[in-house]
């Protein structure tokens, strides 16, 4: 078994706790004092490692286009 790094362990960690607490990204990062982008750039990070998985590398948003993918799938 492959050991992680600790800076991205607590990375899994920061996304896993956003991921549960159902926060958009930008309100979670806002709360925790984390610049947007770094955050957002650590998670791709994460998905280049392998360690986690994801679509189209964006983090949940809240937003009034939550369904859009959805209806452009059915297109």
């Amino acid at each position: 078994m492959t050991k992680t790094h600790p800076r991205h362990q607590q990375w899994l960690n920061q996304y896993y706790e956003q991921q549960s607490r159902g926060l958009s990204t930008m309100q979670w990062t806002s709360e925790q004092g984390i610049s947007y982008k770094t955050y957002l750039k650590r998670i791709s990070k994460l998905r280049e490692l392998g360690l986690i998985s994801g679509g189209s590398g964006k983090c949940k948003e809240s937003s009034a286009d939550d369904n859009t993918e959805d209806r452009n799938m059915d297109e």
